[in-house]
């Protein structure tokens, strides 16, 4: 379905905020948001950086190893 004409406008101005609070944003053309995180975090896990997930989404405790950590919100 296309994408409602809110988001459109939305998320360009969200992406503004988090840069300007320093946080980097990570996109790859055909790729999905978990695709990108999962080699983020094996990555960083492999050079011993520890990692916070914070998202309900359960899909990624797979990703929980020595150096990644997950924090799932409560609802």
């Amino acid at each position: 379905p296309p994408q409602p004409e809110e988001l459109k406008i939305g998320i360009p101005l969200i992406k503004e905020m988090v840069e300007a609070w320093g946080i980097k944003n990570v996109e790859q053309d055909g790729y999905e948001a978990d695709d990108i995180i999962g080699t983020i975090a094996s990555r960083a896990n492999a050079d011993d950086v520890d990692v916070m997930m914070v998202t309900p989404d359960k899909d990624f405790m797979q990703l929980v190893h020595d150096h990644i950590h997950m924090m799932k919100p409560d609802n």
